[in-house]
């Protein structure tokens, strides 16, 4: 289906038995809403396994842009954040995103966020999150048996 926008002129007319009438003529005005945009795409990350956290790290008010309504009509959520338990990923009620990262967790995370608007159309942003592992090792000494 697609969208139509525009101005029309409707008119009614009501008729009684004795053929008399009347009329009334009103216009209705019908608006395309378009769906949000990604116009700043949050950037990918890396950090190091028990890195601090990171906050602000991406404005929503930035990365989305809606044309029909101003950033506060815009709805913010976290719809993605695969696997679990490496990442915690919040977005204040600044609209700003803060991460932060599992003590002892490594992996890579792919992280979506959605803006919607009051229509309910939506636009969706993934990044991806890297946590390196710390490499530490340990080392055994060795020692001779005693014999």
């Amino acid at each position: 289906m697609t969208a139509a926008a525009g101005v029309v002129e409707i008119t009614v007319r009501a008729t009684d038995p004795g053929l008399l009438f009347a009329d009334d003529t009103f216009q209705v005005t019908v608006t395309s809403n378009q769906p949000p945009l990604v116009v700043l795409p949050i950037a990918d990350l890396t950090v190091p396994e028990n890195a601090p956290p990171r906050l602000n790290y991406a404005n929503m008010n930035a990365v989305f842009s809606d044309p029909d309504n101003p950033d506060s009509a815009l709805v913010y959520s976290i719809v993605a954040n695969t696997p679990a338990g490496i990442v915690t990923a919040v977005i204040e009620p600044n609209d700003t995103l803060d991460l932060s990262f599992v003590a002892g967790a490594s992996g890579v995370v792919n992280i979506t966020v959605r803006a919607t608007d009051p229509d309910l159309l939506f636009a969706d942003d993934t990044f991806r999150v890297t946590v390196a592992p710390n490499n530490t090792s340990q080392t055994v000494g060795l020692f001779d048996p005693v014999k």
